[in-house]
């Protein structure tokens, strides 16, 4: 017996088997990976990951999802945490393997899961994650494009990302009321961690005023004069900042610090 959504968790099921077999091709698991699915639900992916893998964990916060779960398949094969995934620590499951993290990522919260995710980044292997259209088309938009903003920015800071898919409506029970995307997020092992607190914090006070030219939004952190030296025109707004000017600005602000 299928399990029955909750709209409360918005909760949305994936249902199109021809969709599900192409996702599980993108994400190629093999039968030693330690992977993690967040919010598992009507245990659509679940089923053929289990077709391919020795074990598989998930972290799942409907409390009767996780009920009917434990029904469906024994402890060896599927362990559930029965947590916010906000507060779930990759920690958990860490072995001597790198995770691999997939899932239909929570509409209402994927973007602070993502930020969430990122902060244990060194702790992943890939992510291969189902997000609302419009949360990959910000993920992976390039500088000058108007989609272009924060979430671009942090994420290539942390990850590679790659559009795998769009994903309509009709393959979903129920189905939402926006169109989604699968995306593949490979994390940067060369990124320089020292200065990501700093870039934080420009790439957030430079999108917090969007419209102002960078020398306005970021007169609080770097002068013109100290963007000119950078190479960087202070009329520039925002959007047409490249990931490499951000890094270069936020060195510059971590060297003026020491």
């Amino acid at each position: 017996m299928a399990y029955r959504h909750k709209k409360h968790f918005g909760q949305h099921f994936l249902s199109d088997e021809v969709l599900i077999g192409r996702l599980i091709q993108y994400i190629n698991p093999q039968k030693n990976d330690l992977m993690l699915e967040i919010g598992p639900g009507g245990a659509a992916l679940t089923r053929p990951l289990l077709n391919k893998l020795n074990k598989l964990y998930a972290v799942e916060v409907d409390k009767d999802c996780v009920a009917w779960l434990l029904k469906q398949f024994t402890t060896s094969q599927l362990e559930i945490f029965n947590q916010d995934v906000l507060k779930f620590s990759l920690t958990e499951i860490k072995q001597d393997s790198m995770i691999r993290v997939v899932g239909n990522l929570p509409y209402n919260i994927s973007t602070p899961l993502l930020f969430h995710l990122y902060q244990q980044n060194h702790l992943v292997d890939d992510f291969h994650v189902m997000v609302q259209l419009e949360v990959a088309a910000r993920i992976c938009a390039e500088v000058d494009d108007k989609q272009y903003g924060r979430l671009s920015v942090m994420s290539q800071y942390y990850c590679e990302p790659t559009w795998l898919c769009d994903i309509g409506p009709d393959s979903f029970d129920p189905p939402p009321k926006v169109d989604s995307a699968f995306i593949r997020l490979k994390p940067k092992r060369d990124r320089d961690i020292t200065i990501e607190k700093t870039l934080a914090q420009v790439v957030s006070a430079a999108f917090n005023q969007r419209r102002k030219t960078i020398s306005n939004s970021l007169k609080k952190l770097v002068s013109v004069d100290e963007l000119v030296n950078l190479d960087i025109n202070p009329k520039l707004r925002p959007q047409n900042i490249s990931l490499d000017d951000y890094l270069q600005i936020a060195r510059h602000i971590k060297n003026k610090e020491v």
